[in-house]
């Protein structure tokens, strides 16, 4: 799990190492598509992007929404060799789950083969 700080806005990368198309969603939230193959964009509120071969996305969002949620590839293979990741707002220590792991800032994920 990766815990994010809350009330502040996020701004993950993510790149697609691989040829194909790769739907990446994030379960019960939406962001905003700040960039996408290199250009620049703005007002698109979205919960799945789908970078193209060997391009990245850029998207924002404010960690405020309640509960852990998964933030994933939808494609199956994907899914079953670790292109994703569980996400949740960071709370007081007491409260965080032995195995949550503080999120970097400006973290990045890559997916495609390796």
């Amino acid at each position: 799990m990766l815990l994010l700080a809350e009330g502040r806005r996020q701004r993950p990368r993510m790149r697609n190492a691989g040829d194909g198309i790769h739907p990446v969603h994030r379960h019960r939230h939406r962001f905003e598509l700040a960039r996408i193959a290199g250009r620049p964009t703005a007002g698109m509120v979205k919960d799945v992007v789908m970078p193209g071969g060997h391009q990245e996305a850029k998207i924002d969002f404010v960690a405020d929404d309640p509960g852990p949620a998964p933030f994933r590839c939808h494609q199956r293979p994907r899914m079953d060799h670790d292109v994703m990741a569980l996400l949740d707002r960071a709370r007081s220590a007491r409260h965080q789950p032995a195995s949550a792991t503080a999120a970097p800032a400006g973290a990045a994920c890559r997916f495609g083969p390796r």
